[in-house]
């Protein structure tokens, strides 16, 4: 095993996911983790570049294994949010909004949606005047 191959199960292994879910998370198989771990094959750049993305994975770790694991110490444990995030390509602070928001008790949680209802007027609009207000800009 290589030293990158031994980093991808390290990687792994920190976010609690066997190889099918990791795999699931990159696009690719877990046959692919597997022979990727034991060295068998060579981590490609994609797949290495989807790790770093997808998990907040410093690349220069990944590759050379200097510096932390995680980019700014972060790292994500929960399969949720991981799905999340990648589904809806959001950012850390939305990752660190949400993780905060799902452990606060339940009468706080009510406290911030009744904050939030009344800063963004959510109980005066429907779905499709959302989505016609947060459509991307055309270039």
């Amino acid at each position: 095993m290589n030293e990158i191959s031994s980093r991808l199960k390290e990687v792994r292994e920190a976010l609690g996911m066997n190889q099918t879910q990791f795999g699931a998370r990159l696009g690719i198989g877990n046959t692919a983790i597997c022979k990727a771990e034991i060295g068998e094959n060579n981590v490609s750049e994609r797949v290495i570049l989807d790790v770093c993305r997808v998990f907040s994975i410093s690349e220069d770790w990944l590759r050379t294994g200097n510096g932390e694991m995680e980019k700014d110490n972060t790292i994500i444990k929960n399969p949720l949010i991981l799905e999340m995030a990648d589904t809806y390509e959001l950012d850390e602070l939305d990752i660190a909004y949400i993780e905060i928001y799902v452990t606060l008790p339940p009468a706080i949680r009510k406290v911030v949606k009744n904050h939030l209802t009344q800063a963004v007027s959510l109980d005066k609009l429907t779905v499709k005047d959302l989505e016609e207000a947060y459509q991307p800009a055309k270039e």
